[in-house]
C-alpha cells in the first residue's frame, strides 16, 4: 500500500508539472493575457489531480504477483488513458468550439505523451535494475 501511495503521489506530481508547463505555453501564446473565469483554473487543477489519480491508483495491480506484467501495464495504462481522455469532458474544460477531429487529435496527443512518459520510466527502471544486477555480480564469489 505504501508503494501505491508513493506511485500515486508521483503521478499527481507529474500531472501537475505538465499542467503548469501547458499553462505556461498557453500564457506565452496569448501574450500574457491568459484569462480564467468561472472557476476554469480550479477545474484545470481538479482535472490534473484526477489524471494523476487515474494513473497512480491502478499501480496497485503491480502488487499482485499472479498477474503477468504485460497485463498489469495494460490495466494501468488503460485506466490512466481512459481517465486522461475523459477528464476534459468531466471537468468542462474541453473546448466547446472544437470539432470532433480536433478532440480526437488532442486526445491522441495526450495518450502519446502518456506513453512517452511510461517509456521514459521503463528505461529508467531497467537501467537501475542493470546497475543493481552488476553490483550483485561483483559481490558474488
Amino acid at each position: 500500500m505504501k508503494n501505491v501511495l508513493k506511485n500515486t503521489m508521483t503521478c499527481i506530481g507529474i500531472s501537475m508539472m505538465l499542467f503548469c508547463f501547458g499553462g505556461t505555453i498557453q500564457d506565452i501564446e496569448n501574450h500574457g493575457n491568459y484569462l480564467f473565469e468561472n472557476f476554469t483554473f480550479t477545474r484545470y487543477v481538479f482535472g490534473s489531480l484526477l489524471v494523476g489519480l487515474g494513473f497512480g491508483l491502478p499501480t496497485i495491480v503491480y502488487q499482485n504477483e499472479h498477474i503477468p506484467t504485460p497485463v498489469k501495464i495494460i490495466i494501468q495504462m488503460g485506466i490512466g488513458c481512459t481517465v486522461l481522455s475523459l477528464t476534459p469532458f468531466i471537468t468542462g474544460t474541453a473546448s466547446k468550439n472544437a470539432t470532433i477531429s480536433q478532440h480526437i487529435g488532442t486526445t491522441a496527443a495526450r495518450i502519446g505523451i502518456a506513453f512517452f512518459i511510461y517509456l521514459l520510466s521503463t528505461f529508467y527502471y531497467r537501467k537501475e535494475a542493470k546497475i543493481l544486477n552488476d553490483r550483485l555480480q561483483k559481490i558474488k564469489p
